[in-house]
């Protein structure tokens, strides 16, 4: 599976400092880095773990649909 690449804030220099600063506040630590860092942890009201979901993805299932977006049985 490929590495996911998180952004940081020197790629998002639209996006100020202090707005980020008052979203974390907002927010709260969880939210924000799930939100902002692309951080999605493992928690207790999930229904599937991270293994379980990585464990379900297959190269050998073909996709239900094309790339142009046609269905293909």
């Amino acid at each position: 599976m490929a590495e996911i690449e998180r952004p940081n804030r020197s790629e998002r220099p639209r996006i100020a400092q202090s707005f980020l600063e008052e979203e974390r506040q907002v927010l709260g630590d969880w939210w924000f880095r799930q939100e902002y860092l692309c951080e999605f942890s493992e928690n207790v009201e999930q229904y599937f773990t991270h293994d379980e979901i990585v464990a379900a993805i297959s190269e050998d299932v073909r996709p239900l649909f094309t790339p142009d977006g046609k269905l293909d049985l």
